[in-house]
């Protein structure tokens, strides 16, 4: 079965992807409004995984952030697709944000991990801004930086 994201990740037009162009404000999750969302697409493929990921974010009234996730891993067929819900405090925001700022900047690509990330931000309903990179250095591992991961799935 197809994983509806990867038909995202090719269908959201080219004109608008790549990270943000300048004078263009990058998205930041710390700026979502309530009438605004935040998509994120993840593949990562590596030696022991070829996993997909999509995760859906939306402004709270108290600052934090609601986040949707569901993941699979091709490999692990007996699993069920995992699914979680949770709410994210305002600090998490912020820890999101430094993982953009981590994928824009110039990558190194040392890592048997790779993987592709699509955000696109939503206003009202409607495509505002879609940014696209490729990773290929553990971030994790490398840098300090949580991934997306550690972040959302991260138990409270």
């Amino acid at each position: 079965m197809r994983h509806p994201s990867l038909r995202l990740l090719l269908a959201v037009p080219l004109t608008a992807c790549g990270p943000p162009q300048a004078g263009e404000q990058p998205i930041r999750f710390a700026a979502l409004e309530a009438h605004e969302r935040i998509e994120v697409y993840v593949r990562s493929r590596g030696c022991f995984h070829d996993e997909k990921a999509s995760f859906r974010f939306t402004r709270r009234r108290d600052g934090g952030l609601d986040a949707r996730s569901s993941r699979r891993d091709a490999y692990a067929f007996w699993k069920r697709r995992a699914r979680l819900d949770t709410t994210l405090p305002a600090r998490d925001a912020a820890a999101l944000d430094s993982l953009l700022a981590y994928y824009r900047s110039p990558s190194r690509g040392w890592c048997t991990t790779e993987e592709e990330i699509a955000v696109i931000l939503f206003r009202s309903g409607r495509t505002v801004r879609t940014e696209r990179y490729s990773d290929a250095t553990c971030p994790g591992f490398t840098s300090g930086t949580r991934s997306i991961y550690d972040i959302v799935l991260t138990e409270r």
